[in-house]
């Protein structure tokens, strides 16, 4: 108990000695304490985002070869999809 109070005196004297590295230590330490507490926050309020990331993690995990596949199946069905709607260009003929 003794320590710590001579330690929070010394703290006090400090910080009437130097006002300035004093304020520019305290803002560190609010805004370390503030990020962590924002990093904390965006957790728990995305969760199922984090949730998804570590299924994803997992999924990748045990089977490497699924997005592969996945990837170039949903590429293949967007293109088909697109030159399903969208005319073709037709090459010209040498006559017209």
């Amino acid at each position: 108990m003794r320590s710590k109070l001579g330690f929070l005196l010394a703290l006090v004297l400090l910080s009437f000695a130097f006002p300035t590295a004093t304020m520019l230590a305290f803002q560190s330490l609010c805004s370390a304490v503030s990020a962590v507490m924002i990093a904390a926050a965006w957790v728990q309020a995305n969760l199922s985002l984090v949730c998804f990331a570590g299924s994803l993690g997992a999924l990748l995990y045990f089977f490497p070869d699924v997005f592969r596949r996945t990837a170039r199946w949903l590429g293949r069905a967007l293109v088909d999809s697109v030159r399903s709607v969208m005319p073709q260009e037709q090459p010209k003929s040498p006559t017209s």
